[in-house]
C-alpha cells in the first residue's frame, strides 16, 4: 500500500531557454538492494515536471522498515538534491506459528477453575 507523497514537482526555470529541456533523475544514496527507481513524468508538452519514486521490487517491512533517499536531478550542467523518507507500512503476510507442533501437559484434577496450565 503506497500513501502520503510519492513524487515531487520539479522545475528547470532557464528550460529550454538554455538548449536543454532534458532532466535526469537517479538514486544516489539510501536504496538498499536497489528498491525503488526515480524517473521523470512528462506534461503534455513533453517536459519533465514531476519526479516519480517507483518501487523497484517488493518491500517487507520486516527486512527493512524505513529508507532515506538522496535523488538527484540534472540538466546536464546543474545538479539539484533532494531528500526522500520512506516508511513502510506492515500488512499481515506472516502467519502465526507455534514453536512446536504439540505440546503434553499433566495436571492434577483438583486444579481450581481460571488455573493456568501452559
Amino acid at each position: 500500500t503506497v500513501s502520503g507523497l510519492s513524487g515531487a514537482f520539479v522545475s528547470d526555470a532557464d528550460s529550454p531557454a538554455n538548449g536543454v529541456n532534458a532532466l535526469t533523475f537517479s538514486v544516489k544514496s539510501g536504496n538498499t538492494r536497489t528498491s525503488f527507481v526515480a524517473r521523470g513524468r512528462r506534461d503534455a508538452g513533453g517536459e519533465i515536471v514531476f519526479l516519480e519514486i517507483i518501487t523497484n521490487k517488493r518491500l517487507d517491512r520486516e527486512e527493512q522498515a524505513h529508507y532515506h533517499l538522496v535523488v538527484e536531478t540534472t540538466d546536464s550542467r546543474h545538479v539539484s538534491t533532494c531528500h526522500v523518507y520512506i516508511s513502510v507500512t506492515d500488512i499481515n503476510d506472516n502467519p502465526p506459528v507455534f514453536e512446536a507442533s504439540g505440546y503434553k501437559v499433566t495436571i492434577p484434577e483438583d486444579i481450581p477453575p481460571g488455573t493456568s496450565i501452559a
